[in-house]
């Protein structure tokens, strides 16, 4: 327990932040006294956080263009199709009929299209449907 040096209530340490600097471990101010207090200051200096921000964004401006042209032919070099993932789960869709229950555990729930040997072919017999259960277990493996 600790006294808060804002509001002046006693409260669990839990309700103050961390500081390894302080003798206790914690901060002199509570978690709410201190947002209330930083909300203030950045209030009373907006000015200076809009000026921060807006040369942040100026020194690390991306073209996003060209950011989303290497995320696609990254992408196509994974595909040996030249389909990225979502391609070719629509592809499989296309050509596999889906079940009405998970073709692992049998059970009928939602089911997600999973690739058994993580390849991401073509062939449709390398995918099977699964519940998200049994999906999620499969990608561990």
């Amino acid at each position: 327990m600790k006294q808060c040096y804002e509001c002046k209530e006693v409260k669990e340490l839990s309700e103050f932040y961390s500081n390894k600097a302080r003798s206790d471990g914690v901060c002199s101010r509570c978690k709410a006294c201190d947002k209330i207090r930083n909300k203030k200051y950045r209030e009373e200096h907006k000015e200076y956080f809009m000026q921060k921000n807006a040369k942040y964004y100026q020194d690390n401006k991306i073209d996003h263009g060209k950011y989303m042209k290497t995320l696609r032919e990254k992408a196509m070099e994974k595909s040996n199709s030249g389909l990225t993932t979502s391609g070719i789960h629509y592809h499989i869709k296309q050509i596999k009929e889906k079940p009405e229950m998970c073709e692992r555990c049998y059970k009928s729930k939602p089911l997600e299209l999973a690739s058994i040997n993580h390849t991401y072919s073509l062939d449709p017999l390398e995918w099977i449907y699964l519940c998200r259960s049994c999906h999620i277990a499969s990608d561990r493996k």
